[in-house]
């Protein structure tokens, strides 16, 4: 017991985060089908596939790597006829474009930065803490007493992403 005690205490002090599997599994569920509602979204294909980047923080690699399963279960290696990749990227180590970026929870200055990226390359960015839409992130999935979807007005605009106009009668615009 006394070790338990002290695993949980060390996790808790190294900055780990806590997720919740059932909003895991939802959005992994969720955010490539988003993908394809970009009207231009084949123009974003890297190779001729929808490159998935799951952004991560070290300590929750575990936690990215399981989020990757979920993807790859549901999704198989296809998406709207395309290929999906999806590619596990620690925050401070991105240093390409990919299709769609996800991001798990993070410091603040983290998702601002690919928020601002991802908003110049007109690439979507979804978050699994929907208080990053304040960041600049694009999508967040929410699970309370029923389940919303949320999408940031000002960033919708101003990464000029044709949404398919089916998205605009199932979310929320933040």
């Amino acid at each position: 017991m006394r070790f338990i005690t002290i695993c949980l205490l060390t996790w808790s002090i190294l900055g780990a985060y806590e997720y919740d599997k059932l909003l895991l599994r939802a959005q992994a569920y969720t955010f490539p089908k988003i993908v394809v509602l970009d009207k231009n979204y084949r123009q974003k294909l890297n190779k001729n596939s929808v490159e998935v980047a799951i952004l991560y923080e070290r300590i929750d690699k575990l936690v990215a790597m399981n989020f990757k399963n979920m993807i790859k279960e549901k999704f198989a290696s296809t998406i709207s006829s395309s290929a999906l990749e999806v590619t596990l990227v620690e925050f401070d180590k991105l240093d390409k474009k990919y299709s769609a970026y996800i991001a798990l929870k993070s410091k603040k200055s983290s998702i601002e930065r690919v928020a601002t990226l991802a908003t110049a390359q007109g690439r979507m960015m979804f978050v699994y803490d929907s208080n990053d839409l304040k960041h600049g992130a694009l999508v967040s999935l929410v699970i309370e007493d029923e389940t919303s979807l949320f999408m940031n007005k000002k960033e919708i605009k101003r990464s000029k992403i044709d949404f398919n106009t089916a998205i605009f009668s199932i979310v929320r615009l933040w």
